[in-house]
């Protein structure tokens, strides 16, 4: 490798405290939703009227304030996960003998003999077609990973071609039990 070869990536912001906490939060909240919807369910196929009558009459006072408190707090949290969660752009210079990952607020040096296993992973949707979008885990030998996504699909072949180029590596291309970008660790 001649000259270092430069690719935009997309890197989760770590915050995986508030990330797994508000993951929790709105687990919670969701199931006490679930919870009012399953005690209100004897009243799906009856009129609005009875279905109103029911919840002001049948439904406990403790239900009514939790569950809308769930709601509130729907509408508050989701959208804090989803912020956490946020990818930031960075850059990914392979060089000859390390990688070297650059963003705001992130500089990685990854040395290639450090380097143990790198998988490629071209990201499904539940109905197994491509998203068009190759995630790149970095395991290195301290079993530490690193976890990114390619900016641009159309480039997966050149860095497939580059990081092949690393030697002492092992490749793989799909692995169940490796860790992903889009679920949380």
């Amino acid at each position: 490798m001649e000259t270092p070869k430069e690719f935009r990536i997309l890197v989760r912001r770590n915050i995986p405290y508030i990330t797994q906490g508000l993951w929790r939060i709105v687990v919670v909240l969701f199931l006490i939703v679930f919870l009012f919807y399953l005690y209100m369910s004897p009243t799906k196929n009856t009129s609005n009227e009875m279905a109103t009558v029911y919840y002001i009459l049948v439904m406990p006072e403790w239900l009514k304030r939790i569950s809308a408190y769930a709601f509130l707090g729907l509408i508050i949290f989701l959208p804090l996960y989803f912020v956490a969660r946020v990818k930031k752009s960075a850059l990914l210079i392979v060089s000859d003998e390390t990688l070297f990952i650059k963003g705001k607020q992130l500089d990685l040096i990854i040395p290639f003999k450090s380097i143990k296993k790198i998988y490629f992973n071209d990201l499904k949707n539940l109905l197994r077609q491509s998203k068009e979008k190759l995630q790149v885990v970095i395991q290195q030998k301290s079993n530490k990973s690193t976890v990114f996504l390619l900016a641009n699909y159309e480039e997966a072949e050149i860095v497939l071609d580059t990081l092949s180029e690393i030697t002492n590596a092992e490749f793989a291309f799909y692995d169940d039990n490796m860790q992903t970008i889009q679920h949380d660790e």
